[in-house]
């Protein structure tokens, strides 16, 4: 966090795999009591995200990343799906190029080390 701040960004958010989410929330005390009382969503004042299989917690200011999408972007809708049409439903696919951009990663994200 003071990484990020100190090259003019704002550190909000953590991502977590969440085994890494529940593990750290269910830390407990010497004495007994859970470390994180109000859940691991206190931790100084980070918005915890849980992304599954992330091998390292990452620590970023979400002001500061972008979500690309190309032009081949395409939604296209069916009725003719079997369970969609037995609860009057719609099916949807969508297809697209997606990729994450951060122009500026020095004062936008950190790799996170957390330790017991």
């Amino acid at each position: 966090m003071a990484e990020i701040g100190e090259a003019g960004g704002t550190a909000n958010i953590v991502a977590v795999s969440p085994t890494l989410y529940a593990t750290t929330a269910a830390v407990v005390g010497s004495d007994g009591h859970p470390v994180y009382p109000a859940g691991i969503a206190s931790l100084l004042g980070l918005t915890p995200v849980q992304v599954p299989g992330l091998t390292t917690p990452i620590v970023y200011d979400s002001a500061e990343v972008r979500l690309l999408v190309a032009r081949e972007f395409e939604v296209i809708a069916s009725t003719d799906y079997g369970p969609a049409f037995q609860h009057d439903s719609v099916a949807l696919k969508v297809s697209g190029r997606f990729n994450v951009a951060i122009p500026t990663p020095t004062k936008a994200i950190r790799k996170l080390t957390i330790t017991p």
